[in-house]
Order: structure tokens, then C-alpha cells, then sequence
């Protein structure tokens, strides 16, 4: 997962959330959710992230959806799930506000340092709360 993360800060994705929905669904740990400026940027950076994954031990996602019309792309890597959306699209469907009471793990959680290069995060991160 820092990987697909990782490789997806060097692509210049934007608004970057790692969201851990461990125990909340049965089909994955985390999701990573991203944003491209425009369909190829979307395509570049799910491109970017199945060739550092795959560099980096060989992991090839189950299965890639929306590649081909570059609004939503779908990385399904069995333990996360990738989502990379234009602006327009993640606006839409809102995955941020669909998973807002579940943990976020920042960059800087995954080792990755924000402040050199690469893509930018607007989304505060949100600390988990089990209060009210």
C-alpha cells in the first residue's frame, strides 16, 4: 500500500487520503483515493502505480476497472483498493464523505514525506473518534 501511495505522490496526484476500513468491509484494508487534473493525468497515474508496484515485488492488481475512459480508475491489489477520480467524478461520488467516520493515515504515517515534490494534499485528515 506506501507503494501504490507512494507512486501515485510521484505521479502528482492531488488530494492524496489513505482511508482504513479494516474490519468495515470484507474485501479490502485500506483505500487509497486520488485525483488526476484531466482523464490522462487520471490514466498516468494508475499507469505509474501498477509499474512501481509491480517494480517493487512483482504485485499486479486483481483486476483494473475505468482505465479506458480515465473518469474513475479502479486498482484492486486484494488488501487495498486504489481509486484515482478527476475532480469531477470524486466530487460527485464523494468516497471522502461516504468514509468520513473511518481512520485516515497520513503520508508522513507511511513513511512518505509531503513536503518534497510530487502530488498535494488539501484533505485534512480527520483523527478517528468513537465518541458521540
Amino acid at each position: 500500500m506506501k507503494a501504490a501511495a507512494r507512486a501515485a505522490w510521484d505521479a502528482k496526484a492531488e488530494d492524496i487520503v489513505v482511508i482504513d476500513v479494516t474490519g468495515r468491509v470484507s474485501y479490502a484494508d485500506h483505500f487509497i483515493i486520488c485525483s488526476g487534473q484531466h482523464v490522462r493525468h487520471t490514466a498516468a497515474i494508475a499507469d505509474r502505480i501498477v509499474a512501481a508496484l509491480r517494480e517493487q515485488g512483482g504485485a499486479r492488481p486483481l483486476g483494473v476497472e475505468g482505465k479506458e475512459v480515465g473518469r474513475w480508475v479502479l486498482l484492486d491489489y486484494g488488501d487495498f483498493l486504489v481509486h484515482v477520480l478527476d475532480q469531477a467524478s470524486r466530487n460527485h461520488y464523494d468516497l471522502d464523505g461516504l468514509w468520513g467516520d473511518a481512520p485516515r493515515l497520513t503520508l508522513a504515517q507511511l513513511g512518505i514525506e509531503p513536503s518534497t515534490g510530487g502530488g498535494t494534499i488539501t484533505y485534512a485528515p480527520q483523527p478517528f473518534s468513537t465518541a458521540g
